[in-house]
């Protein structure tokens, strides 16, 4: 947790992770990204 990544067009910094979604804050507010999304896209690693 607080690596800042990018997955589909979503960029913030981990705060939260479970068995089934990450928790990103991002510049817009919180984004909770599905791990299917992280399994099937490329996930760039920011900071």
């Amino acid at each position: 947790m607080g690596q800042t990544i990018e997955v589909a067009d979503v960029k913030g910094k981990i705060i939260e992770i479970s068995s089934i979604s990450v928790r990103l804050e991002t510049d817009e507010g919180e984004v909770i990204v599905p791990s299917n999304l992280l399994i099937k896209n490329k996930v760039k690693i920011l900071k």
